[in-house]
């Protein structure tokens, strides 16, 4: 279970993970490629030439299929806290350049990348601005999703932008935890047994 800014940390950490493994691929990739988290009006602007872009695209936040609550486990000396929040994020990694083989290509190096790093431990999450976001025993799973042809339509309706080579990427059941704290009522002393109008 993690804090409020969880959201922010798995989008932060996969930009890292991305950075990174481009860094290390330089060459094979016919040079610096610049990643990062964008929003929609990012994706209508050109690029400049012999750029190579990956952005990161957060465009839907929904409930865990399978849960959407999570009880905390204890920890002495902490109060309880009502339920955390399960969500899973849906991102669009999408592959920027000025001619259609860079775009594939950078497209093809990021699928593999993401798919080499299916979990993202809390090390990793807990980059940066995001120390302590998340517990040391957890991770957040991603796995290429797929998408209808009209799921498709309407997201780049959004970005109001012409289709670029694009994955879906789901990152599963990040558990936003309650700062709300549960009262605790005084223990029960004594039990009242005797049965009315008997």
């Amino acid at each position: 279970m993690a804090r409020f800014d969880a959201v922010a940390a798995v989008s932060s950490a996969l930009m890292g993970l991305l950075d990174a493994a481009a860094r290390v691929d330089q060459t094979q990739l016919g040079g610096a490629v610049t990643v990062s988290v964008v929003s929609p009006p990012a994706l209508a602007v050109a690029v400049p030439a012999n750029t190579r872009q990956l952005a990161i695209w957060l465009y839907r936040v929904s409930p865990n299929a399978n849960r959407r609550q999570v009880t905390p486990p204890p920890r002495p000396n902490e109060p309880k806290r009502l339920p955390g929040t399960a969500v899973d994020l849906h991102y669009l990694v999408v592959a920027r350049a000025n001619d259609a083989i860079t775009q594939q290509r950078l497209l093809g190096w990021a699928i593999r990348a993401l798919e080499d790093h299916p979990s993202l431990p809390s090390a990793v999450l807990n980059n940066g601005a995001f120390a302590d976001c998340f517990r040391g025993d957890e991770t957040v799973e991603t796995t290429l999703e797929p998408l209808t042809g009209q799921e498709e339509n309407d997201i780049w309706q959004v970005a109001q932008s012409a289709r670029l080579p694009s994955a879906s990427y789901l990152a599963r059941m990040v558990v936003l935890d309650s700062r709300r704290e549960l009262p605790d009522g005084p223990p029960v002393v004594e039990r009242d047994l005797d049965m009315a109008g008997v």
